[in-house]
């Protein structure tokens, strides 16, 4: 099935590894003109290297520190600039650290409202008059299922993907008649390298092999297994094409059938 995105014009935040890269990968694989981008250069490059490798797609690198706001936000508007702006964004961020309520500081509060928050929302906003102008776009926020189901021991995650999900759905509201659609992508865990390590990690602790803690956590969800970064990315890669036009406003769970909500 052509999705049609040949030549759309793509900025994939957080996307040298992991879920971000997973995205990446099969925007390029749909003939998608991708920039990834991330702090970490060398990373950058070794991604650029390993989507070429499988769609025959090399994707731009925007070396970029989201934690250093004000210089981010620059090269992006730099890129949009040079570019005419993009025709998909994929908001994505590190998770912020797994604290109680009671461990809230200004420092980390402000620290996780400003990479896990503050900046989706403005590089939205560079990217949403560009999109009005071509009356076409999509917006894509990868927040987490906290947003919709808090967890005791994640304040911080609660608080900032909610938020997202509630500006997600405001842009939805007032971007529709445009062309653009904006959803917001509760993520249930998905088996990136970051996964497997804390899982060797557990494993370590516990005695244990590490497939033994991955099959463990694989019987959480109904599916029975925790998704690759590749297949998470061909579901996202769907509401990004124009034939996911209606689909708007959404928080949608991608997440194995693990939300006990409905």
């Amino acid at each position: 099935m052509d999705l049609g995105l040949k030549n759309k014009k793509c900025f994939v935040m957080s996307s040298s590894k992991g879920i971000g890269k997973g995205i990446a990968t099969a925007l390029a694989a749909e003939g998608a003109n991708v920039t990834i981008s991330s702090s970490n250069k060398a990373n950058l490059e070794i991604a650029s290297s390993e989507i070429y490798s499988k769609t025959n797609i090399r994707p731009s690198i925007l070396e970029a520190d989201a934690k250093n706001i004000t210089e981010y936000l620059k090269k992006v508007s730099d890129l949009f600039n040079s570019l005419d702006g993009v025709d998909i964004l994929i908001t994505n961020s590190p998770g912020p650290s797994p604290i109680h309520c009671d461990q809230i500081s200004e420092t980390n509060l402000q620290g996780s409202l400003d990479v896990n928050l503050k900046v989706q929302i403005l590089t939205s906003q560079l990217a949403l008059p560009f999109m009005v102008k071509k009356k076409w776009g999509r917006l894509i926020h990868l927040t987490s299922t906290t947003a919709k189901e808090p967890e005791e021991g994640m304040i911080l995650s609660n608080l900032t993907r909610a938020a997202v999900g509630a500006y997600s759905k405001t842009v939805s509201r007032e971007y529709g008649k445009h062309g653009i659609t904006s959803n917001s992508i509760l993520t249930g865990g998905v088996l990136t390298d970051r996964t497997y390590e804390l899982s060797k990690r557990e494993a370590i602790e516990k005695n244990v092999s590490v497939e033994e803690i991955i099959n463990n956590s694989n019987q959480l969800f109904p599916t029975g297994y925790f998704p690759k970064p590749l297949e998470f990315g061909e579901i996202i890669t769907f509401l990004c094409s124009p034939n996911a036009g209606f689909l708007n406003g959404l928080s949608l769970p991608v997440d194995g059938g693990l939300l006990r909500s409905h």
